[in-house]
């Protein structure tokens, strides 16, 4: 598969609209990610894709043709685990892969990769309800990829995960990236969004706001700040708006007003600890666009 393109997805709960007009496209050897409030249409949109659900309009493809859901050819990674937490992890895995693969032996050999990648050798007889919460994040995780899907669906995968096993998983997601794979996500952790993914879809009330390359989205939405800190938590500077304690920032539209405003800064009997240029990150752009709805 080269791409999956999502036209216009419907989606009604009897009566209520979950989803209205949902449009974004996944291409092979990239991450797109799929963000939005609680309760915007993410899931509902992504089991659409998975078939679990059936749109009520639009039209999805994958590589110009309607799209057809294969198991064989799908991983899914959903928010809420399902294991079964009274089987070991190796009965889970190979439960898992034998669903999609005929193959005892290769599920076997990827079941031993991927537990080594994971760092998780150590649990392959362990029983999952006695692992942590972050390593059944693991398990689920290779659960997923062991039958090396063409399109790899994850919901919230970074739940649970200290900052070495996050490393971890965004090391591996950048390998399936790079074997080819189309991968989506579906995350509020939007810092590790903006290093991961290339391309996103904002959904705000069942519609897409925005989707496009993430650097398309910082060149629209993006706006720059001069910031500074103070020993003191009161600053006199016209505009200066208190983002954090003893942390300010204040708009500015140029060069000449950020030199400006940077002088009048040094000129002033304010202590100054910190002074800088910054610019609205991912998460900040992604508030102003879904904040009033």
């Amino acid at each position: 598969m080269n791409s999956l393109e999502v036209k216009n997805l419907k989606k009604y709960y009897g009566e209520k609209c979950a989803v209205s007009d949902v449009s974004f496209s996944i291409k092979s050897g990239s991450i797109t990610a799929l963000c939005g409030k609680n309760g915007s249409g993410k899931s509902t949109s992504i089991k659409c894709i998975l078939n679990i659900l059936k749109e009520d309009g639009g039209e999805i493809y994958a590589d110009g043709e309607k799209w057809r859901m294969e198991p064989v050819n799908t991983g899914y990674l959903p928010e809420e685990r399902g294991l079964f937490i009274k089987n070991t992890v190796y009965e889970q895995l190979m439960f898992f892969g034998r669903l999609k693969v005929n193959d005892k032996k290769k599920i076997d050999n990827a079941i031993d990769y991927y537990l080594k990648r994971f760092r998780a050798e150590e649990y392959k007889h362990a029983v999952v309800g006695s692992l942590s919460k972050g390593n059944q994040q693991k398990i689920q995780m290779i659960a997923a990829i062991l039958h090396s899907p063409q399109l790899l669906v994850l919901d919230e995968p970074f739940s649970g995960l200290d900052p070495v096993n996050l490393n971890l998983f965004i090391s591996i997601l950048k390998e399936l990236k790079e074997s080819g794979m189309c991968i989506l996500i579906s995350s509020h952790q939007l810092g590790i969004v903006e290093e991961l993914c290339e391309n996103i879809c904002i959904i705000n009330c069942g519609k897409t706001v925005f989707s496009g390359s993430v650097i398309d989205l910082e060149r629209k939405y993006g706006r720059d700040y001069l910031y500074f800190m103070t020993k003191e938590n009161n600053a006199d500077m016209p505009k200066a708006e208190q983002y954090a304690p003893y942390r300010y920032r204040i708009p500015v539209s140029g060069k000449e007003e950020f030199k400006r405003l940077f002088l009048s800064l040094i000129d002033s009997k304010m202590e100054i600890d910190e002074i800088g240029k910054h610019r609205l990150d991912l998460q900040e752009i992604f508030i102003s666009l879904t904040e009033n709805a």
